[in-house]
């Protein structure tokens, strides 16, 4: 016997007072996006559980799923906080929710220690299915290849894929690293904004460790966000730029303190909404951007003739004047 969100709402709505009830569509709608909300918060695919056109669960799983809905805005807070700070019995509460909903749902062993692994490098609490897995995948057996040389090659197969591997989780992760700055800048401007707008405006500016860190970046002295902000403060504070970048060097030195203009931004539980995307969609679109990144086309290649024609060209504006004429070959 199988449940769906459907039914599940019908029996979330039998469980409450007349005076809480909903509309039942609505609800229904809400449910869906709730625990798609907190999968996604550590990483689960709700793709796992779709039948169709509806998530389908089995009966021995309902009353996970319903904690999960219930309790959603709790969890994606908690996901929000940095995980030396949450609160461990609501941890433990929502790793044994997704461990048994997993556990129950997922028959292939396999990718059942694969979803675990994720759901507890995701919390960070206990990483023992996580370091099991890993080691499961580093260490592959070759009991069953015909002879010693086969064996050479497919190690050699598998080494070539791990470094493919690690190159693509490298460009990956700078797209997410990335993405995450951009979000701080966006995010610290539009403080400047809300700030500008008060009566009251704030003796100093609250900046966070990593906006600080961006913008004395000498590699993204030229983003355009940088720039933005670097006018904004300049002309806030009455400073150039090299000023400016030299205050914020202060600051930093400072460990973050005590500084006229600046000010840290306290570690805040839950962010601005609409400012941070969740981990999940930000991987999402980290693996888009290296998708994009795949299928730029190359630029054309310099056939031999054209280097010959560029290479003249120089010699007749004098630009390789002094060198030996292998230079370019």
């Amino acid at each position: 016997m199988t449940r769906t969100i459907y039914k599940i709402t019908e029996e979330l709505l039998k469980e409450k007072e007349e005076s809480e009830k909903k509309d039942f569509d609505g609800q229904y709608s809400n449910n869906c996006k709730y625990l798609v909300e907190v999968l996604n918060s550590v990483a689960i695919d709700e793709l796992i559980f779709k039948n169709g056109n509806t998530y389908e669960f089995k009966e021995e799983s309902k009353e996970f799923v319903k904690n999960l809905i219930e309790h959603h805005s709790v969890y994606k807070k908690l996901m929000k906080v940095h995980p030396d700070k949450r609160d461990a019995l609501l941890l433990d509460e929502l790793t044994i929710n997704l461990r048994s909903l997993l556990t129950i749902e997922i028959e292939d062993e396999k990718e059942l220690h694969r979803q675990l692994a994720i759901v507890e490098f995701m919390t960070h609490n206990k990483r023992i299915q996580f370091n099991n897995f890993v080691q499961s995948i580093s260490v592959v057996s070759l009991s069953e290849t015909l002879n010693p040389f086969d064996e050479i090659m497919l190690y050699s197969y598998y080494v070539k894929e791990l470094s493919i591997l690690q190159e693509k989780f490298e460009e990956v992760r700078k797209n997410m690293i990335e993405i995450r700055n951009e979000e701080v800048i966006t995010a610290s401007l539009r403080a400047i904004e809300r700030n500008e707008n008060v009566e009251l405006y704030p003796e100093r500016e609250e900046l966070d460790r990593l906006v600080v860190k961006i913008l004395l970046d000498s590699k993204k002295k030229n983003h355009e966000l940088v720039r933005i902000f670097y006018n904004t403060i300049t002309t806030r504070f009455s400073l150039s730029e090299s000023e400016a970048r030299n205050e914020l060097k202060r600051f930093k030195e400072q460990d973050y303190k005590g500084h006229p203009y600046f000010v840290l931004r306290s570690d805040r539980e839950e962010e601005e909404e609409g400012e941070y995307i969740p981990p999940y969609e930000a991987l999402q679109k980290a693996l888009e951007m290296y998708e994009e990144d795949l299928n730029e086309p190359l630029p054309p290649k310099i056939t031999e003739e054209s280097l010959q024609i560029i290479k003249s060209e120089l010699k007749r504006l004098g630009k390789l004047d002094g060198l030996d004429d292998d230079y370019y070959e």
